[in-house]
């Protein structure tokens, strides 16, 4: 099914809620919280840059559905009350000591670090960020079976301007909202967002105006969307690549081979998978063409600058350029031994290239990659201890990072922290 059917999966909308937390980071005591399982959580197969307004273009207000208009900083809020966060009665959550340097918490004028209030097992934990603010999505499920208390789970976004957290919208503890596997959050700058993944008991991509509206787009196998410009965004299905244009969803191009992740500008789309599988075509109406010489390996992520200007990111942790003839490898010194490799790519606009493995951020200056952090690697993925879990940026002085630490999933507010980078060091918000 394609288009727009209007769909309340989220049972209330919360007013502007500044959500309670004390300084992890100085140990005060947080007020609530979420748990997960930072080991368990699904998202980073396959998983890249795609889903945010790239170099080709801004993002602005689509169709109607969004809360703000292109142009405006503001974020709307409407609807219910705080009773859709559960209550936690965890202890309160310590200092947070990670195995990795951080700096003062703080970004802009926000120092209280991010308090989830949902509690299970980490479904999900993604970031995008605009002119706005930082956006993160959280899902927690409950598994019986894994030894899981059901009750607490939920979904919840969350918003920071700079000033703190306040929850956006979120569904009631013990909802059952059924997610099974990652979701993934994307927008359109200064407009409204875009969830795919699993919701609500349909597997689809979902427009969520800052209104308090929230659309079923497509009910179709998504993966992360890449949104170009203010009314034009691509999205990957089983067999076919699907475009937004003129406020709705359709198909636009038959895909060669299943793929994992797009890239696009106004002119080129790019997208990439398994062995090899590296094809391009233009934004009109001609088939996509495999690109030739590709270095051997299966890519999950991939970036562009241009379209002579292409980043790809493979499972063996190399970096791989075209230039538009011909190609470059470059190795990262990654010690990720998950086995997914680079899960995602995201490109500032000054030339600076962000890549995440699952245990890993680092950065490509010039011509050579550097790890700006490395978490303990484990032979068995499911136990580490720390993740990444999603990346994004406004420049290169502020890059995104969500974190999960499993050690924290008994206390209050949860294992999930939020970090930016200044271009130099990490710290806390």
């Amino acid at each position: 099914m394609l288009g727009s059917g209007r769909v309340c999966f989220f049972a209330l909308l919360a007013a502007v809620v500044a959500v309670g937390c004390g300084s992890a980071v100085q140990g005060d005591a947080p007020q609530m919280g979420a748990a997960g399982d930072a080991g368990e959580s699904s998202g980073d197969a396959g998983a890249s840059n795609a889903g945010r307004a790239n170099n080709g273009g801004k993002g602005g207000s689509v169709g109607g559905h969004a809360g703000s208009s292109a142009g405006s900083a503001g974020v709307t809020h409407s609807g219910g009350a705080a009773s859709n966060v559960p209550v936690d009665n965890r202890p309160p959550r310590p200092a947070w000591d990670p195995p990795f340097p951080v700096g003062t918490p703080g970004w802009r004028d926000s120092t209280t670090p991010l308090c989830e209030a949902h509690q299970g097992r980490q479904d999900a934990f993604d970031v995008w960020a605009d002119e706005r603010g930082v956006f993160g999505i959280f899902s927690a499920v409950c598994n019986v079976l894994a030894g899981d208390a059901c009750g607490k789970q939920g979904l919840s976004l969350q918003f920071n301007d700079g000033s703190g957290w306040q929850l956006l919208y979120a569904l009631p503890p013990g909802s059952g909202m059924g997610s099974t596997g990652s979701l993934h959050l994307t927008g359109f700058d200064a407009g409204p967002l875009l969830i795919s993944g699993f919701l609500d008991a349909k597997t689809g991509l979902w427009r969520i105006g800052l209104d308090g509206s929230a659309d079923l787009e497509a009910e179709l196998e998504v993966g992360r969307p890449f949104v170009v410009g203010s009314d034009v965004a691509y999205a990957l299905g089983a067999d076919s690549l699907y475009r937004f244009k003129d406020d709705k969803w359709s198909t636009f191009a038959a895909l060669p081979e299943p793929v994992q992740e797009v890239w696009a500008d106004q002119d080129t789309i790019i997208v990439v998978g398994q062995n090899q599988a590296v094809y391009r075509k233009s934004t009109g109406d001609d088939a996509f063409v495999h690109l030739e010489d590709v270095p051997a390996g299966d890519y999950s992520a991939v970036w562009g600058f241009s379209a002579d200007d292409i980043w790809l990111g493979s499972q063996a942790k190399q970096l791989v350029h075209y230039d538009g003839s011909t190609w470059k490898v470059v190795e990262t010194g990654s010690e990720d031994v998950s086995g997914a490799g680079i899960a995602q790519l995201w490109g500032s606009n000054d030339g600076d290239l962000f890549f995440r493995t699952r245990i890993e951020m680092g950065r490509l200056k010039g011509d050579e990659a550097e790890l700006l952090i490395t978490l303990p690697p484990n032979v068995d993925p499911s136990m580490s201890r720390v993740i990444t879990s999603g990346m994004w940026g406004l420049s290169s002085k502020e890059v995104f990072l969500a974190v999960a630490d499993k050690d924290f999933r008994k206390y209050a507010c949860g294992e999930q922290f939020m970090l930016w980078f200044d271009g130099e060091t990490f710290h806390s918000f």
